[in-house]
């Protein structure tokens, strides 16, 4: 047992896949097909600063991205002030402390100690569309499209890979 060695803590290996199957391909073969005019690979965000008619529209998106390795573990913060200490960060709206002290908390650390990864993530167009009393926005193609993406990398099958190193803290009330 002497070679045995372990640590607390949880990993987790996550992939978000948007309109793809599992093999991150597209759901749809409209998506491939006429990815423009396909509403079933559709991402729409609802405007609503002023008129509730409005939509920016992904169109032809679809695509995967990979966290091969999301690390949670128990933590606790530093035990003494930095230089940069700012106790009002802890005060309600009435300026009532609502965390005693920031330092020596219990904590959550997230870590991502391995890039991630994007799998041909595509939007074949993006494009304002309007509500028309019978469709919404997301649902139309009538508008012009402002432009398109595709994040993959040359090689073919490799993702793209995105360096986000690092670790943060999390604590609270």
């Amino acid at each position: 047992m002497g070679a045995v060695s372990g640590r607390d803590g949880l990993a987790l290996d996550l992939e978000f896949r948007f309109n793809a199957d599992a093999s991150r391909q597209p759901l749809s073969a409209g998506c491939a097909s006429d990815p423009l005019a396909a509403t079933e690979c559709r991402l729409g965000l609802q405007l609503t600063a002023g008129n509730e008619s409005e939509w920016l529209v992904l169109k032809g998106f679809f695509g995967a991205i990979s966290v091969p390795a999301l690390h949670l573990e128990a933590s606790s913060t530093k035990t003494n002030p930095t230089a940069h200490e700012d106790l009002t960060r802890f005060e309600d709206g009435q300026g009532n402390r609502i965390l005693d002290s920031p330092h020596d908390v219990t904590a959550l650390q997230l870590a991502l100690p391995e890039d991630l990864e994007i799998h041909d993530l595509t939007i074949s167009g993006l494009s304002m569309e309007y509500d028309d009393g019978s469709l919404h926005g997301f649902q139309r193609h009538q508008s012009g499209n402002l432009g398109g993406l595709l994040v993959g990398n040359s090689q073919a099958g490799e993702p793209a890979r995105i360096s986000i190193q690092g670790r943060t803290v999390l604590y609270g009330f």
